[in-house]
């Protein structure tokens, strides 16, 4: 049977892109009878975390010493038993690039999702200055089996950073996807339970709730559209430091009740979310590599609107949503747009390349070569 090593320092239940992209590699190699390992941080509530059957060893690390605890777990176990092992975020990239001697690193795959570029290269914090991290993580890179980019954007990204190394030849895009089977058009009482009135849009977003993910602006547009007297719900789902300051200003503007703050929820209840939704929203300030969050809203039937930038210009098309330049121009599509729902013959053709089945496929290509 083939083995593979899954090494990730962002794992559910920890929101990010990276961890449920981990996530979701170790469920479907385990169904495809690959045996999985997957070595990650030990987060609180973890048990909850649904395993289709794939060992999972948490290590307790402390702030700035995770490497060193990480190669302590990892080092007991015989690596050179694994047919391949798949790096899958900067944490992890990290550890492998002080301690991995070079034959575990000639048969690791290793993952780009995003911010490579700025917290190695662009902006690297004092720690990884101090460790040379920048020096370390192209040898790894050129002595990885492969590389694998979550989308064509990511790819090109990353590419000046790489252009005079052998790594750049080893790149090859997967696109980070969903099962599309776990996504339907489905008919929800969201209304009935958060007590919105059918008279209104709702517009929801998920995910991190912080700054940079664009909230500040996007609330300061909501505000905005209901002072104008549009009427529309916004229900937010997801947790994070600038949770809090929302709920406040909120409450000073007085429009706390025109939204909804659940708060973290599983992944498999966003679907009766984005269901009940007449747009999703997420306009990030980030150089986002993909965004799961449009995949999974689209699959539902939901319109989206993102920046028109980054990976988001790889999913959304004119049939599945709208790519804003600025605020201005998203709060006038909010005023004027009658939001429809999206066809399943438009879900299709828009995710066909997004299917995690396929995307998994193309995986394990790599992984038996």
């Amino acid at each position: 049977m083939t083995k593979v090593l899954l090494f990730s320092h962002e794992f559910p239940p920890k929101v990010g892109g990276a961890g449920m992209v981990a996530y979701d590699i170790a469920n479907s190699l385990t169904k495809k009878n690959i045996q999985v390992t997957a070595v990650t941080n030990n987060y609180k509530n973890s048990k909850a975390i649904i395993n289709s059957g794939f060992r999972h060893l948490e290590v307790k690390i402390l702030p700035k010493m995770g490497p060193y605890f990480y190669w302590k777990k990892l080092k007991e176990m015989n690596m050179g038993d694994y047919d391949k092992i798949i790096i899958n975020d900067i944490g992890a990239a990290l550890t492998a690039s002080l301690f991995f001697p070079v034959s575990i690193q000639k048969k690791s795959i290793i993952y780009l999702h995003g911010s490579e570029p700025e917290k190695i290269f662009k902006s690297p914090s004092v720690f990884f200055r101090i460790l040379k991290f920048k020096k370390r993580y192209i040898k790894l890179l050129n002595n990885a089996h492969s590389i694998v980019a979550v989308s064509e954007y990511m790819k090109n990204k990353m590419y000046p950073f790489l252009k005079d190394s052998s790594a750049s030849k080893k790149v090859k895009v997967i696109y980070n996807g969903i099962n599309l089977d776990e996504y339907e058009f489905l008919k929800t009482d969201i209304r009935n339970k958060y007590n919105i009135g059918m008279n209104k849009k709702i517009i929801l977003s998920a995910g991190r709730v912080v700054v940079g993910k664009g909230y500040k602006e996007m609330y300061e547009i909501f505000r905005d559209l209901l002072k104008q007297g549009f009427d529309y719900h916004w229900i937010l789902v997801g947790d994070g430091d600038y949770l809090r300051e929302l709920k406040r200003l909120s409450l000073g503007d007085n429009i706390n009740t025109s939204m909804t703050f659940v708060g973290k929820l599983e992944r498999r209840e966003l679907n009766y979310f984005y269901s009940a939704a007449n747009i999703f929203w997420s306009l990030s300030n980030y150089e986002e590599s993909l965004g799961l969050v449009y995949i999974e809203s689209i699959a539902s039937g939901t319109p989206v609107i993102a920046r028109k930038k980054g990976g988001a210009l790889e999913v959304i098309t004119e049939k599945t949503g709208y790519l804003i330049e600025n605020n201005d121009e998203c709060l006038k599509l909010l005023k004027t747009v009658q939001f429809k729902k999206l066809s399943l013959n438009t879900v299709n053709e828009a995710l066909e390349k997004f299917n995690l089945e396929n995307n998994i496929n193309e995986l394990i290509g790599l992984i038996k070569t």
